[in-house]
C-alpha cells in the first residue's frame, strides 16, 4: 500500500520555500492569493502545501494559529 503525506503550512511568503530548493508540483489560486504544494524530490511522495496566512485568516480563522498538520492519503486499497 502506497501513500502520500503532506504538511499544510500557514505563512506570509508563499514562493519562499521555492527559493531555498524546494521543487512546485501544483499551485492553486485561491481568491486573490496563490496556494502551492511543493516537495524536496519530484518523485517522493511527501509534500507541504504551502497556504498565504492572510487567505487562511479569512476563509478559516479557526486554525490561522494552528500548528502545521498531516494529511495521509492512500491509492488503491
Amino acid at each position: 500500500m502506497a501513500f502520500n503525506i503532506c504538511v499544510n503550512l500557514y505563512v506570509k511568503e508563499v514562493d519562499f520555500f521555492r527559493s531555498i530548493g524546494f521543487l512546485e508540483i501544483e499551485r492553486h489560486k485561491m481568491e486573490n492569493s496563490d496556494s502551492v504544494v511543493i516537495a524536496p524530490l519530484s518523485d517522493g511522495n511527501a509534500f507541504l502545501q504551502i497556504w498565504d496566512i492572510e487567505f487562511i485568516k479569512k476563509v478559516s480563522p479557526e486554525v490561522a494559529n494552528d500548528k502545521p498538520s498531516l494529511l495521509f492519503t492512500v491509492y488503491n486499497i
